[in-house]
């Protein structure tokens, strides 16, 4: 295996360079931006460092078996025999380079070799056209799963022609549409002139139920111009049933707690002549059978129009299945996901939303009322999962 370090400022010129010098089939192994020390890092670019391998891969089957051998072959490769393979005493090495910048270097490089490992792996495993395997990492470097970003390859792969696949931006907009196509949204709450619209939000505690609500009871109410009552039923958690309160005074619309089902069925009735009724319900864990029988119980007296299943999308994947499974009984009909500014990467979710067959209604982006909420939209939502836009405050639209 051959290993070439290229710097310079414009990262554009220095891949013509590695393409010209190592061939199309060159991988690069790492790349890092450095600045540059002193008065002149104000007004300088960034220097960019790749560092590209070409060659016999054979040194990576035997990192895990002679690791000290291979990093100081490795060594060799970068620095050249004149400054470390030239050296045949260790306490040579050691006394002519710095040993922190040596163990800063070795460190480095024990990541190139995992780095060069993994992409390899990946090549062998997925099996795609050399064209696509940039997309398919870009789908794994954003915490889409392994297995679903070769799904989402394979169908790419389909839907393109041969000459289509030496474009990159066809091949990002292919895979941004294939995303797409696994995510299901509806246009938030269904509001009939005339009628009132019952909508219970239910989920495990700390999904973000509340504040959610707070945030849809302002919008509605002050920019939307409807009548808008609140029940709630959260009265465990002190914190929440204040919370609500506190926004339902701040926006002048009434308020109701309601811890059992007949005083939902009460407020129920009581509230019949608004535009919208918004039910905090209770946070249940979903191993907790009793209170499940207790929330389905409440819901039978609200009898709402919609039931929105709130969960978080820093929740693990796995988690939120079985979440999705155990709330299936309460006949949930769309899905509310909070928290999105929270989560470093949303590509985890991809695995969820083209299991469940539940339409999104919201996606939530932060605490601040009523402006982090925005109706889910598909589009946005593939954009942000592939990493071609991030998380901005964008307000719910009338």
């Amino acid at each position: 295996m051959r290993l070439v370090r290229y710097k310079g400022t414009d990262k554009e010129a220095l891949l013509r360079k590695i393409k010209q010098d190592l061939g199309s089939d060159a991988v690069i192994v790492h790349t890092s931006f450095i600045k540059k020390k002193g008065v002149m890092k104000l007004f300088g670019k960034s220097e960019c460092e790749i560092i590209a391998a070409k060659g016999d891969f054979k040194v990576i089957k035997d990192y895990q078996q002679h690791p000290a051998n291979v990093r100081n072959q490795l060594l060799k490769k970068i620095y050249g025999d004149t400054e470390v393979g030239a050296h045949r005493d260790k306490a040579q090495v050691l006394t002519s380079l710095n040993i922190d910048s040596l163990t800063k270097e070795v460190k480095e490089l024990k990541k190139i070799v995992s780095d060069v490992k993994d992409k390899i792996n990946h090549k062998e495993l997925v099996g795609c056209p050399e064209e696509l395997f940039d997309g398919y990492m870009e789908l794994v470097n954003n915490e889409v799963s392994n297995k679903m970003s070769e799904q989402l390859i394979r169908r790419v792969e389909k839907t393109l022609k041969f000459e289509e696949l030496k474009d990159k931006n066809t091949i990002k907009t292919a895979i941004r549409k294939t995303v797409l196509s696994l995510i299901r949204c509806s246009d938030g709450i269904d509001l009939v002139k005339g009628q009132c619209a019952t909508v219970a939000f239910v989920g495990p505690t700390g999904m973000g139920k509340t504040t959610t609500i707070a945030k849809l009871a302002a919008i509605y109410k002050l920019r939307k111009n409807k009548e808008v009552a609140i029940i709630a039923n959260d009265t465990y958690r002190i914190a929440a049933a204040t919370q609500i309160k506190r926004i339902a005074e701040l926006i002048n619309i009434p308020i109701r707690i309601a811890t059992l089902p007949a005083d939902v069925r009460r407020a129920v009735q009581e509230f019949k002549n608004v535009d919208l009724i918004l039910i905090d319900t209770a946070g249940r864990s979903q191993h907790n059978k009793s209170k499940m029988y207790e929330l389905k119980e409440v819901l039978a007296a609200a009898e709402p129009d919609e039931t929105h299943l709130v969960v978080s999308v820093t929740t693990h994947p796995n988690t939120i299945m079985e979440v999705i499974q155990r709330f299936s009984d309460c006949n949930f009909d769309r899905i509310v996901l909070t928290k999105l500014d929270e989560a470093a990467r949303l590509g985890l979710i991809l695995d969820v939303l083209s299991k469940v067959d539940k339409n999104l209604s919201f996606i939530t982006t932060g605490q601040n009322i009523p402006q982090d909420i925005e109706v889910a939209d598909a589009n946005r939502l593939a954009k942000l999962i592939v990493g071609e836009e991030s998380i901005a405050r964008v307000e719910v639209k009338d």
